[in-house]
């Protein structure tokens, strides 16, 4: 009966005390993220009632705000978003928090296109410059200033409007802070029309006559100092230099064209004789008279 009625008190004085949780910390207490992408790990830890870390315990994490910053079942947070979220781990009814603010800086500086070419001086190209951070997504309301090295050879207004002047290279610049983006702008005029001005349609044989030609772009504007290149339909009627000086070599008719990249201009040149009253009088005159007594 003795042994009986010791029974319950070693039962009792082997009962497991249950262990409370009392609280749950996570670190770091606080994470700035200045990139869309950028990333941060939070760590949770328990203590019980006497302060002893508790390990093992399965940890769930959420996000206030996941157009700010997401945060998977590792604790591992990723920037969404401008703005401030609290990340929140729980374990076994403990809770403890974080915060996490997102604010983009400035890395860089892109514009596109990064080449523009102009083949007629009436026309213009519309740039973008866009402010990224560090992983390379756009700034939102972040704008840039437009600049031009060369304003001789294209220009630029305050919304990325390029407009070309003359022929050569320029580099439209956007800048925001101290950083610069560049497009590389390349003026060449094309040639689209070729006119000719002549001071006669007539040449006397072995006489001569300066041709003169003029290029136009497409929206025919001149293009100064263009190479043409000469050629007469017969040379034999008729010759024509790289100056686009014409000879007359016999009688009849030709052709003078010029070339300007794709495009030419023509005129007919007709070679005549001399008239006759204008022979005797070259004649006299290379005589002196002598001969006409």
């Amino acid at each position: 009966m003795a042994a009986l009625a010791l029974l319950p008190a070693c039962v009792e004085a082997n009962t497991v005390t249950p262990v409370a949780l009392l609280s749950l910390t996570v670190t770091p207490h606080t994470v700035s993220l200045d990139a869309f992408g950028d990333t941060a790990r939070f760590t949770a830890t328990v203590r019980d009632q006497h302060g002893q870390q508790v390990v093992g315990g399965t940890t769930e994490w959420t996000s206030s705000d996941l157009a700010v910053a997401t945060v998977n079942a590792e604790g591992l947070v990723r920037a969404a978003g401008n703005g401030t979220a609290t990340i929140s781990a729980t374990s076994d009814g403990a809770t403890g928090t974080a915060m996490v603010a997102v604010a983009q800086v400035a890395a860089q500086v892109t514009v596109t296109p990064g080449n523009v070419q102009f083949a007629s001086l009436g026309r213009s190209a519309q740039l973008a410059g866009t402010v990224h951070d560090a992983n390379g997504h756009a700034l939102a309301g972040v704008g840039v200033t437009w600049s031009s090295s060369d304003t001789a050879v294209a220009t630029v207004d305050a919304s990325g409007l390029v407009r070309p002047v003359a022929n050569g290279r320029a580099a439209v610049r956007a800048t925001s802070g101290g950083l610069n983006g560049l497009s590389t702008v390349i003026v060449e005029q094309v040639a689209a029309t070729v006119e000719l001005s002549s001071p006669g349609d007539t040449i006397l044989v072995t006489d001569s006559i300066r041709l003169r030609a003029s290029a136009f772009d497409a929206d025919e504007f001149t293009i100064p100092d263009a190479p043409f290149r000469w050629v007469s339909s017969n040379p034999e009627i008729a010759r024509v230099n790289e100056d686009g000086h014409v000879t007359g070599i016999s009688l009849g008719r030709a052709e003078i064209t010029a070339y300007a990249d794709d495009a030419s201009g023509s005129v007919p040149v007709v070679i005549v004789p001399y008239p006759e009253d204008l022979v005797l009088k070259v004649l006299y005159d290379a005589t002196n008279g002598d001969l006409w007594q």
